[in-house]
């Protein structure tokens, strides 16, 4: 039997350019950048232009220490949409779950941090918080799945290499369906880190162009749903788009 091929039954986004893939498109299409010139989600002295997300388009339940997963299950939302299922269907289909991650929404809870600098024990909630920060199951446990679920945390290629790790989990029969994508919020850990790299730019990011001065930071989520073209085409469902490859290396020279 060979390798199954895999479709995009759905994709979905959160990002600064808009609520959703069509909002996003249109923003990038017209040329529109919303950039605000500094943060508004936590304090800074910085002062160095970011692309945020509009926090009333998400869940405030899971406000301001979730916004990581907040984000996912925005975009989540539109890619299951454009599939033509919902969240509780996938407990009665072979799926899985592969997000990519840097910061993640409660990996880095400052107030654990904090509380543990100062020579003190954290209370039970920061704890809880730092203990069940990976999205990945975090979504799982709310779709009611058990295996396989992966968070990957390896930097920029995070998202992709999360697509690809669910690629392969349909490839190999492993999954017939799978929620992949990446996800990053915008807080002050990865702000103050990319600040003493001084790779920063003082104005909007020009990527591609001869007179960039470095990066802007950003926030947002992109969820794809992988499905076996058997499986979709056995519920009614063409996918529009078929992934046919994709590569990994390790070429690492320096740190």
């Amino acid at each position: 039997m060979g390798a199954r091929r895999v479709g995009v039954s759905g994709i979905g986004m959160i990002s600064a350019a808009g609520n959703d893939v069509d909002a996003s498109l249109a923003s990038m299409l017209e040329g529109k950048r919303s950039c605000l010139p500094t943060p508004s989600l936590f304090n800074t002295e910085i002062g160095k232009p970011v692309f945020e997300c509009p926090s009333d388009a998400l869940d405030k339940s899971l406000l301001p220490h979730m916004r990581t997963f907040a984000l996912c299950l925005k975009a989540l939302e539109e890619a299951l949409a454009d599939a033509g299922i919902c969240l509780g269907d996938l407990r009665t289909m072979n799926a899985g779950v592969s997000i990519g991650t840097t910061v993640s929404c409660n990996l880095n809870d400052l107030e654990f941090y904090s509380v543990l600098r100062r020579g003190d024990c954290p209370g039970i909630l920061p704890l809880k918080r730092y203990l069940f920060g990976d999205i990945s199951l975090c979504l799982a446990e709310m779709a009611g799945l058990c295996m396989p679920v992966l968070s990957v945390a390896n930097a920029c290629s995070s998202g992709a290499n999360a697509i690809a790790v669910g690629a392969s989990w349909i490839r190999s029969g492993a999954c017939d369906i799978v929620v992949v994508g990446g996800a990053d919020e915008l807080n002050r850990i990865p702000y103050c880190g990319f600040n003493s790299l001084q790779v920063m730019s003082d104005e909007p990011c020009l990527p591609f162009d001869d007179r960039r001065k470095g990066l802007s930071l950003g926030e947002g989520a992109g969820i794809i749903i992988l499905e076996s073209l058997g499986h979709a085409l056995s519920r009614g469902h063409r996918p529009a788009v078929e992934l046919v490859s994709w590569g990994e290396g390790s070429d690492a020279f320096h740190i």
